[in-house]
């Protein structure tokens, strides 16, 4: 998966607040871009860092003068292939780098879209990952990934870094990007910087997923991923 270092950020963000759409940092997600705000914010991204944080509004939908209010957690991002319509839309593929706490909005007259002061999220804890929880964890999303569809081509990437991986935080993240949760589970993950909290968080979920007579699916929004619309 794509990594990248963050140089370039300043502690201020571009915000995509996306209802339904979270993203982790090493997945990548792919983004339709249509609305004037964010063809602004697209183009202004690529003219310069490239990166944008994508972040979901919070579920009670209490509205500021910006827009609605938006979760304090999210993830930035950098766009790593973009097309340009005709029409001035725009197709995405946004890379997660990492996660970022909101600090404050930001009131920019000039912007159509929304920025905030931001900082960096560091994970922790990264060390207590038992093998045998990291293991079982690789195991069971291994055997979510062959019921669903064991011979998708789209998987090949994905059962790549399995084989390879042995980084608790990465993994961790790309099944929680990958597997179908609800949005507030997602978030509530996404959050998680305690890595061996998120590992055994997610170990149990992944546990009740593979017990027989429960069926959970694989979201759609994998590998190769399908455009999803702002």
């Amino acid at each position: 998966m794509p990594e990248f270092n963050l140089d370039e950020f300043r502690g201020v963000t571009r915000l995509f607040p996306l209802k339904g759409m979270i993203m982790f940092p090493h997945a990548v997600v792919p983004l339709h871009i249509f609305e004037p705000r964010y063809r602004q914010m697209t183009s202004d991204a690529l003219a310069s860092d490239r990166l944008i944080t994508l972040i979901q509004p919070t579920s009670d939908q209490i509205p500021t003068p910006r827009g609605p209010l938006l979760e304090s957690i999210g993830c930035i991002g950098r766009i790593i292939q973009h097309e340009r319509l005709d029409d001035g839309r725009y197709n995405l593929l946004l890379a997660g780098i990492k996660r970022i706490r909101i600090i404050s909005e930001l009131n920019n007259p000039g912007k159509l879209y929304r920025e905030a002061e931001a900082e960096l999220l560091l994970e922790n804890n990264i060390d207590a990952v038992t093998p045998e929880s990291f293991q079982e964890m690789v195991g069971r999303f291994a055997d979510i990934l062959n019921e669903a569809e064991p011979n998708h081509p789209g998987d090949t990437e994905i059962r790549r870094i399995l084989k390879t991986s042995r980084d608790p935080a990465m993994i961790s993240d790309l099944i929680s990007q990958a597997i179908t949760l609800p949005p507030s589970i997602k978030q509530m993950i996404l959050s998680m910087t305690d890595v061996n909290f998120r590992v055994n968080y997610l170990l149990e979920i992944l546990r009740m997923m593979t017990t027989p007579n429960i069926h959970q699916k694989l979201s759609e929004a994998t590998f190769p991923p399908k455009f999803s619309v702002n």
